[in-house]
């Protein structure tokens, strides 16, 4: 039994050609090093992926040198034989935070 989610991977204030370097993991427990399912998205923001009921964390990322992670993760329930449709807005994490001046 599998569920489907999909939906809109968007980048405010960055170029749409930075989509082609967009994409999510869902996971049920650690991300990265191999844990979830990694979605690529298209050229057009949209992104479909099909998986096994149960709750997911999402988190999202640009590849590339450097990379660059969204500053937040959602979570998603998945259920069998249905469909969610999830929006997904990534905010940048900024790399280096500049730090209060004294």
């Amino acid at each position: 039994m599998t569920g489907t989610v999909d939906g809109r991977f968007s980048l405010p204030g960055r170029p749409q050609a930075d989509l082609q370097r967009a994409g999510l993991n869902f996971s049920r427990g650690a991300h990265g090093n191999g844990h979830g399912e990694t979605v690529h998205i298209n050229a057009n923001g949209k992104y479909a992926v099909v998986l096994a009921p149960g709750s997911y964390s999402v988190i999202g990322a640009l590849a590339g040198s450097p990379a660059e992670n969204c500053a937040a993760a959602i979570n998603v329930v998945v259920t069998a034989h249905n469909a969610t449709h999830v929006d997904f807005v990534c905010h940048l994490a900024r790399a280096n935070p500049s730090r209060p001046s004294n």
